[in-house]
């Protein structure tokens, strides 16, 4: 029942966009505060480095998880194809240990072992836009930025609290599909990218959202 009423209210704001008139367009000198919220979702394991894997274990590994995010951005328009785009967010996408014994995969919750997290972002983007002056504006955008992630580790009924810093790169595109000459809808989905100083892999996050633009 919940699934039918998000889905109607999803296919009603669609059909408003294409039958409410509105001037459609990214004009140049023009500002766009951008509000939104949707899913953080981990994608690979990273593998530690070997010399900090315990002894007993053969392997050890990160497994991002999958957390609500929500943030702002701030985009300027030079021309009505390219913007730069500042922007934050906050995600509550945790972390889950995993080990090796015997060339079998334990999860640490398993063992009594967690990592938990937390992750702040700020970026900075080029934004690229493919067909400014249509009503729903496919763009692209990358960029560079820092990513905070902090939690609480847990091992035998020990719990230490840990925070990292690191740089940290983004990219993707999505749609913004305008509503009226002030108020627009903005689709984002973006791939995060970034290394932990003791891992052998990198890790990724993609962020899928949605959210609303007012235009100045």
């Amino acid at each position: 029942m919940r699934r039918s009423i998000v889905f109607s209210v999803f296919l009603g704001l669609m059909m408003s966009c294409i039958a409410w008139p509105a001037r459609s367009e990214i004009k140049a000198g023009s500002s766009e505060l951008n509000l939104y919220v949707g899913g953080f979702i981990g994608l690979d394991k990273s593998y530690f480095e070997e010399d900090i894997i315990p002894y007993d274990f053969e392997d050890m590994a990160s497994d991002p998880g999958t957390g609500v995010v929500g943030g702002m951005s701030l985009t300027w328009n030079f021309t009505p194809y390219i913007g730069i785009e500042g922007g934050m967010a906050l995600s509550s996408a945790d972390f889950d240990a995993v080990y090796y014994i015997d060339e079998q995969e334990i999860k640490g919750e398993e063992i009594g072992a967690s990592l938990g997290g937390s992750e702040f972002m700020g970026y900075t983007n080029l934004v690229l836009h493919l067909l400014p002056e249509s009503r729903i504006v496919p763009f692209l955008t990358g960029g560079v930025g820092f990513m905070h992630l902090w939690g609480t580790a847990e091992a035998n009924g020990y719990e230490e609290d840990w925070s990292e810093t690191h740089f940290c790169a983004n990219w993707g595109g999505g749609a913004k599909i305008f509503v009226s000459e002030t108020w627009l809808f903005r689709i984002n989905v973006r791939n995060f990218n970034l290394k932990l100083e003791d891992s052998r892999d990198r890790f990724n996050w993609l962020e899928v959202s949605g959210g609303i633009s007012f235009l100045f």
